[in-house]
């Protein structure tokens, strides 16, 4: 929601609201693909054939200098002026009144880079309000697709991670680092963490409502389901053949097998340099290298052994980045990676519907996110090199 300077403003005031909103649109649209910008522009864009297409045939009025910025700030942005697309009646196109009820001028506009999905955009006249603005609004196409409902919510995630409130997360890591900044890498991570504890979502009264409805649940299973269920918990699936043929069911012993054929089939056969060198010339790693690597990863992205994931670092990507950034160049002078980046998570992956032998299996690793942005920053950088 925007308000831009009225006509009496100077220009300096205006082009600096165009300017300001354009960095905004910007950052914005490396997040989002939808975006909808709507408020008082205080500007008359009028119609104009040659606009096309992102001004329409049916505005109002004789074009503004405020308005010549609002369609030039459309054209470099490749944003539809809405309000000018759909043909309407006067009546159904001012949203602005002079004090004396003489002047009625559109003003307010709502704007879309996704102009396909929108359908209809027109003022609301039936709405009673005390300002001498009326309600616009604009109806848009729903293109999600609809999940399947579940009858009772889980208050825990797989591996007994608690669901988080983002918007939350997002106001107290941004208050916390401003009055505590960390100095280290692991004061950060400790901070994303805490920050993210104090956010969980479900509070105790809702999980006990949630387990009643687990304990009263008395709706029969589909075959299907229960089919499944029987599976995992049978005793087929619980035991692993050794290398001999026989058949083990216990677990340390099983969990030993798993190791010995990993530890053997990914064991390194070269040797590790004896002296490493260290190019003295290498540049700091940049913040907008850092923010570069975060907005470009995917969010659903597994997290490692520290549970800092990457929803958490892009929500908190202003606050975080110049702290995250510091922390990197830190390992890149001193050349040692925290204890963290050394830890990972294997997960065993079935290759077949029953599987019996530690073969039948493909081990997953989950590292640390933020090793992972180090590793894509220096990775950039040796591409970048070598075609050059």
């Amino acid at each position: 929601n925007v308000y831009a300077p009225t006509s009496a403003a100077n220009e300096t005031q205006s082009d600096k609201f165009y300017k300001d909103l354009k960095k905004v649109y910007t950052r914005l649209s490396k997040w989002d693909s939808s975006i909808i910008i709507c408020g008082d522009f205080n500007a008359v864009v009028g119609c104009s054939s040659d606009d096309l297409p992102f001004v329409g045939g049916h505005g109002t009025g004789q074009r503004s200098d405020n308005g010549d910025r609002l369609v030039n700030f459309a054209f470099s942005n490749r944003v539809s002026i809405l309000n000018t697309i759909y043909p309407k009646r006067p009546n159904r196109k001012w949203t602005w009144i002079s004090p004396n009820g003489k002047t009625k001028n559109e003003i307010d506009f709502i704007l879309t880079n996704r102009r396909e999905i929108a359908v209809d955009c027109e003022v609301y006249c039936d709405y009673l309000n005390c300002s001498d603005h009326r309600l616009l609004r604009a109806r848009f196409r729903s293109t999600a697709k609809k999940e399947k409902s579940r009858k009772f919510a889980k208050a825990k995630r797989a591996g007994g991670e608690r669901s988080w409130d983002p918007v939350r997360f997002k106001n107290t890591i941004t208050e916390m680092l401003t009055e505590n900044p960390p100095t280290c890498y692991e004061e950060l991570t400790e901070s994303i963490m805490e920050r993210c504890q104090h956010s969980y979502a479900c509070n105790s009264s809702t999980q006990q409502d949630f387990r009643s409805n687990e304990e009263n649940d008395d709706v029969p299973l589909p075959d299907d389901t229960r089919r499944t269920d029987e599976e995992r918990g049978s005793s087929e699936n619980q035991q692993r053949k050794r290398p001999d043929g026989s058949t083990t069911y216990n677990r340390p012993e099983i969990r030993k097998l798993v190791l010995t054929h990993f530890s053997n089939l990914y064991a390194a056969t070269t040797r590790e340099p004896q002296s490493r060198y260290n190019h003295p010339d290498e540049p700091e790693i940049l913040q907008h290298e850092v923010e570069h690597a975060i907005v470009t990863s995917k969010t659903n992205i597994s997290p490692g052994p520290d549970q800092i994931t990457m929803l958490q670092l892009k929500l908190g990507i202003e606050s975080i980045a110049p702290h995250l950034t510091a922390a990197l160049n830190q390992v890149l002078t001193n050349g040692r990676t925290p204890e963290d980046w050394k830890t990972v998570k294997i997960s065993l992956l079935p290759k077949t519907t029953k599987p019996k032998k530690v073969k039948d299996y493909r081990p997953v690793a989950l590292s640390s996110i933020v090793s992972k942005l180090f590793t894509k920053i220096l990775t950039r950088r040796i591409t970048a090199k070598s075609e050059d």
